[in-house]
């Protein structure tokens, strides 16, 4: 099992590095095999699949920020003057079951907030919230099509359901994070914690099936997490190395 450690600090939430759920140790491992402190491309990932990206939201995810160009034999990617949707997207703004694996694609880019071996994150709705979870690996535990991760603060836990992608053995879900004592207009429900649609539409509950990724699901209609400034949040999904 890998899992993922978010701590929250001034008005940022940290995703740091993982842990092997075998040592008593942390194990800070930074994405891309890159050790640098000062390294601040927005995402972090373990040798057993599991990645994590910050973004605004789903819309966010859904550009292709980076364009391919040639530096003599290398092909790298460039940030591109004019963002455009990124192909493949089934349903733009919503998530889908058989949308690419954003994370996969260097063509997207995550917002630039890691820093110093750490992953930031707000839990501001109009600020960078939302944590796009991605592994790639086949063999987690799931139900139906789905795979799950288990994502926990100090002061709740959810199991969100990773939707399949056209990318082989890739799963992924957007998880947004949510301050428990923000104050909301009058009349508005308390932010809370929710697992996040299904992985496909059950047409027993009637008049309307609940958020489902067969349909897509809108930004509102992804899991959240209640996690306050300071708080250590942790991503895990069995089998993920």
């Amino acid at each position: 099992m890998k899992a993922m450690i978010i701590r929250r600090h001034t008005p940022l939430i940290l995703l740091a590095a993982f842990i092997a759920a075998a040592f008593a140790s942390l194990l800070l491992l930074p994405a891309s095999g890159q050790s640098y402190a000062d390294r601040t491309e927005g995402r972090t990932s373990s040798s057993g699949g599991l990645s994590v990206g910050v973004f605004k939201d789903i819309a966010d995810a859904q550009l292709a920020k980076n364009q391919e160009s040639q530096y003599g034999s290398t092909t790298v990617y460039i940030p591109a003057d004019n963002p455009t949707a990124l192909p493949g997207v089934l349903n733009n703004n919503k998530h889908t079951t058989g949308d690419p694996a954003y994370l996969a694609d260097p063509q997207v880019q995550p917002q630039y907030t890691y820093f110093d071996y750490t992953l930031y994150a707000s839990n501001h709705p109009a600020a960078h919230n939302t944590l796009l979870i991605t592994v790639a690996t086949s063999s987690l535990p799931g139900t139906d099509e789905c795979k799950e991760a288990t994502v926990r603060s100090g002061r709740d836990s959810i199991k969100v359901q990773l939707a399949p992608t056209t990318t082989q053995n890739y799963y992924q879900a957007f998880v947004r994070l949510l301050d428990p004592r923000a104050e909301l207009p009058q009349g508005t429900p308390d932010y809370e914690s929710s697992d996040g649609p299904a992985c496909v539409q059950d047409d027993s509950i009637t008049p309307t099936p609940p958020p489902n990724y067969t349909t897509g699901v809108t930004q509102e209609q992804t899991a959240s997490l209640l996690a306050r400034h300071g708080d250590t949040v942790t991503i895990s999904a069995a089998g993920a190395g």
